[in-house]
């Protein structure tokens, strides 16, 4: 079995790796996501286009989230103002940290 490295971990928010085969995942809530590192990488570059009090709008319970369009269209993640700043840490921790690992190496 591949062993696994926490990257970073925030409250509903972790992105961990796979050691061995290098795919990083994040786990929000109950949603599980699997990337390369260059779909990582993309994805971070996403995430810094929005900004919570401009493009989030208000759901039913009336809590505005943000909402992220994955390449499947069927399928977005929301994010509370909460959760979206959780999820930027957790990026930004996790890309750091992988360069502390590499430096080890």
């Amino acid at each position: 079995m591949c062993e696994i490295l926490i990257l970073s971990s925030k409250n509903t928010s972790t992105i961990s790796q796979y050691l061995h085969c290098q795919t990083i995942f994040l786990w929000h809530n109950n949603l599980l996501l699997s990337f390369t590192q260059a779909e990582f990488l993309a994805f971070q570059k996403i995430t810094t286009q929005f900004e919570f009090d401009v493009h989030s709008l208000p759901f039913p319970d009336n809590v505005k989230r943000l909402v992220i369009q994955l390449p499947k269209h069927q399928v977005g993640f929301a994010f509370t103002d909460e959760e979206w700043d959780d999820l930027l840490i957790v990026i930004r921790e996790s890309l750091l940290m992988q360069e502390v690992y590499a430096a080890m190496r």
